[in-house]
């Protein structure tokens, strides 16, 4: 397993495109996430335009607030870094 080491990797990019796709398919705005994650909208906003990196704990938090399953988790992590 490779590691990550910027915002800049294409696999991390990938990542965070997905995570946006997700929350635009469910009909969430960034204040609307940020709401159901007790985070403020620029919070999600930096991680959306990558500015800055989510450290594990706030990715499980962000997918967890997009309604993801365990399992749905686990597949989307195994699918971008694995």
């Amino acid at each position: 397993m490779s590691r990550l080491k910027t915002i800049h990797e294409p696999k991390y990019k990938a990542f965070i495109n997905e995570i946006v796709k997700i929350r635009n398919s469910k009909g969430l705005s960034q204040r609307a996430l940020a709401d159901r994650i007790h985070e403020s909208a620029a919070f999600v906003a930096t991680i959306e335009i990558r500015e800055r990196r989510m450290d594990v704990l706030e990715t499980y938090k962000i997918l967890k607030g997009l309604g993801l399953s365990k399992s749905e988790i686990s597949k989307l992590l195994e699918k971008y870094f694995y």
